[in-house]
């Protein structure tokens, strides 16, 4: 686990600061869902933020099952 720990914050150091749903697909593929999950409550809100691919996209696969997830995407488009 040291190893992927090493490589995730490699690729953390590249994602730029406001990019929030990388940020969040990266910490659910990490498996830090509360991290996911407050990154992908601001990502929501963000102009460019697509509820479609959210929910398909397999970065976000570590998540889904949780009712956070569901959540945060049902009262976003409410």
């Amino acid at each position: 686990k040291g190893g992927c720990a090493k490589y995730a914050e490699m690729a953390r150091a590249l994602i730029p600061a406001e990019d929030y749903y990388d940020l969040a697909c990266l910490d659910s593929i990490c498996g830090n869902p509360d991290a996911a999950f407050e990154w992908l409550s601001k990502a929501i809100k963000q102009d460019d933020f697509d509820f479609a691919w959210a929910r398909e996209d397999p970065d976000m696969l570590w998540i889904k099952e949780d009712p956070r997830f569901q959540q945060i995407l049902a009262d976003a488009e409410s």
